[in-house]
Parts: structure tokens; C-alpha cells; sequence
């Protein structure tokens, strides 16, 4: 997130919610941003047709390849 992928939304009037694993990149990323960024990694996501897209650049890779089906259908499930 510290690149400026949320604010960069947030700036083009995007409603976002930013999230990240680590404890520390979360308040970085929420410092940059502005506003609350949610500790969570995607083996945690439980949002129900929630959103109208999922930006995860650089982050997919992070997800060991045994689960990367299942955090996928979590993603669908989100949207």
C-alpha cells in the first residue's frame, strides 16, 4: 500500500478499503492514506458482495500456492 494504490483511488473518488497482513504495513499505509487500514491477510476476508472490484497488485503472490484457490472464491464471494 505505501506505493499509493489506495490513495490514488481515494484521490479519483473511489470508496476503498485498504488492507494488509503485516501490523506494521497497515499503519504505514493508514498514515499515508489517511484513514484506517484493517490488519488482515486474505485467508481472513469474509466480506459478502461487497465491492465492485479487487486491486491486488503484488500482494497475490504472498499466497501460498496450496491456497490460492480458496483465497480466490473469497475474493469472488467479496464482490
Amino acid at each position: 500500500m505505501p506505493r499509493g494504490d489506495s490513495r490514488a483511488f481515494l484521490k479519483r473518488g473511489y470508496e476503498v478499503t485498504t488492507l494488509d497482513a503485516s501490523g506494521a504495513m497497515a499503519e504505514l499505509a493508514s498514515r499515508h492514506i489517511g484513514r484506517r487500514v484493517l490488519r488482515m491477510s486474505f485467508d481472513q476476508v469474509r466480506f459478502r458482495e461487497r465491492f465492485d472490484g479487487v486491486w491486488a497488485s503484488a500482494s497475490l503472490l504472498h499466497v501460498p500456492r496450496q491456497s490460492t484457490a480458496k483465497v480466490l472464491e473469497r475474493l469472488v464471494v467479496a464482490l
